[in-house]
């Protein structure tokens, strides 16, 4: 700790840090309002940003099915995803073609919000061969 910020001051930053900053990210407009608006506002930030941007782009067709990867990504971040694993998963209506699903994450991946990290391992063939981790852009 910088010891020329006072004990009180730190406390403080600990305590926005935990529970503002990690919670409802660095948006000004969110810092600003009422908890119940900032629940709202988050909602309209990823159909605006994260949503449409995808599927006015690629002229996606099932939407139904990219919501649901893309609340399985952002719910599973930091976990070990595998494409195979995850496809045999899928049941009914959530299964599209083995084409669709890898057609979406590659979509979700080009607009830079999650990105794919590698296991780590000091042998490349490892870290190509295992499971691939998500983890999410978190910017203001």
């Amino acid at each position: 700790m910088d010891e020329t910020i006072s004990l009180e001051v730190h406390f403080k930053i600990k305590h926005l840090l935990e529970n503002e900053y990690l919670i409802w990210g660095g948006y000004p407009e969110i810092v600003l309002e009422e908890e119940n608006l900032c629940y709202e506002i988050l909602k309209n930030y990823y159909e605006m940003i994260v949503f449409r941007d995808i599927v006015d782009r690629f002229s996606v067709r099932n939407t139904k099915f990219l919501r649901f990867l893309l609340k399985y990504l952002f719910t599973n971040a930091a976990n070990l995803f595998s494409v195979n694993k995850f496809y045999r998963s899928l049941k009914g209506e959530w299964r599209p073609s083995r084409e669709t699903l890898l057609d979406y994450l590659s979509y979700i991946l080009e607009t830079e919000t999650i990105f794919l990290i590698p296991k780590f391992s000091y042998a490349l063939k490892i870290q190509e061969k295992n499971p691939k981790k998500f983890t999410l852009l978190i910017t203001d």
